[in-house]
């Protein structure tokens, strides 16, 4: 998190980190020890030896560009209230390093405004993923909105439907 290409870390500022965030007070030889067990679980480590400086993380599950497509993505979506937008943001941008999400959080903004949302949306996402992967069907109960401009089940509801994928189509699924 303290780390990356542009942002090497010694190893005395790692024992300081340690001992700020965790309140731990590690010697020398057990970070060389905990940086080669990191290594060896193939998490890919730059390290004193390659550069002269000190350790960083050389790869990130995503690059910063990605990370800033997705917030973007999440940003614009009318399904996601603004909290759970914010939050999300902030989840993805944690897997950069601190200087990296400086710089994303900078750039990456949320709409504010016309935002609809549906709390059961991530639930029901995951059902019919689940329903996908194992076969199955799913009944389902459609909502339009009558002459009085409210919510009502639909004439053609429930439904029984055989899902074979999700599909994200003009910001919705």
């Amino acid at each position: 998190k303290y780390s990356d290409e542009n942002h090497i870390i010694s190893t005395e500022k790692i024992r300081e980190k340690l001992k700020i965030i965790y309140d731990v007070d590690m010697e020398r030889r057990a970070i060389y020890r905990n940086i080669d067990a990191l290594r060896s679980m193939g998490i890919d480590i730059e390290g004193y030896n390659e550069n002269r400086e000190g350790y960083y993380l050389i790869d990130r599950t995503f690059e910063p560009s990605e990370i800033r497509l997705l917030c973007d993505a999440v940003a614009a979506s009318d399904m996601i209230k603004e909290e759970t937008t914010k939050e999300m943001i902030r989840k993805l941008i944690d897997t950069q390093s601190i200087f990296h999400g400086r710089m994303l959080q900078k750039t990456v903004f949320v709409k504010n405004g016309r935002k609809v949302w549906n709390k059961q949306l991530f639930y029901n996402i995951d059902t019919l993923n689940i329903a996908i992967n194992q076969g199955c069907k799913v009944e389902v109960r459609l909502l339009e909105y009558n002459m009085k401009m409210e919510l009502a089940e639909s004439k053609h509801s429930p439904l029984v439907i055989s899902p074979y994928a999700t599909m994200w189509a003009l910001g919705n699924y």
